[in-house]
């Protein structure tokens, strides 16, 4: 009963969400890469439950909760951004973790199709310094942002002045410095 409160409720949300939405509490949307009906992937952040993950369809006016996916249900999380990969293979998040930000990689299509929570591929976390997602370079590789050197081995050498570029490869985590243009 609760959850189909709660699909309703969503329901409602989602249907004005264009009108609704603020800079205080935006739904965030990007685009499905191999959708042939325009789908959209989108989270819509709530005080109360956490972080809410849907399909959007637009054109059809449906709404699809996706129950496969649930990263900052625990207090210490705050959502930072998340990037499809260009072909739709891998959805990257990135969140600050007690004020330190971390990627987590996820299955794109297995949380398309799964009606249980799917766990991250891969991820890092930059602990005690910090990494944010920047872009997709290819479909497997995410570069990361960080004004630290995070192939230092301590924290001391690691704090440096600028910013620095990572290729994060897909699926085995691999981690190395690249130049961005």
């Amino acid at each position: 009963m609760t959850k189909l409160l709660l699909l309703g409720a969503c329901f409602l949300l989602l249907n004005s969400y264009q009108s609704w939405a603020s800079e205080s509490n935006p739904m965030i949307c990007q685009p499905l890469p191999q959708s042939v009906h325009g789908e959209k992937l989108c989270l819509l952040m709530t005080v109360n439950r956490g972080d809410l993950w849907f399909v959007v369809n637009e054109k059809w006016k449906s709404y699809r909760l996706l129950e496969s996916l649930s990263v900052f249900g625990v207090p210490g999380f705050s959502f930072d951004k998340f990037l499809i990969s260009p072909a739709g293979s891998y959805l990257a998040v990135s969140y600050a973790e007690e004020g330190h930000l971390a990627i987590a990689i996820y299955d794109l299509p297995l949380l398309l199709q799964s009606t249980g929570q799917v766990e991250a591929l891969t991820g890092f976390s930059g602990n005690p310094g910090e990494a944010g997602l920047h872009k997709w370079q290819k479909d497997d590789v995410v570069i990361l942002r960080s004004h630290f050197d995070l192939e230092s081995e301590s924290y001391e050498d690691s704090q440096h002045e600028g910013e620095y570029f990572y290729a994060f490869k897909l699926p085995e985590g691999k981690l190395r410095r690249v130049s961005v243009k």
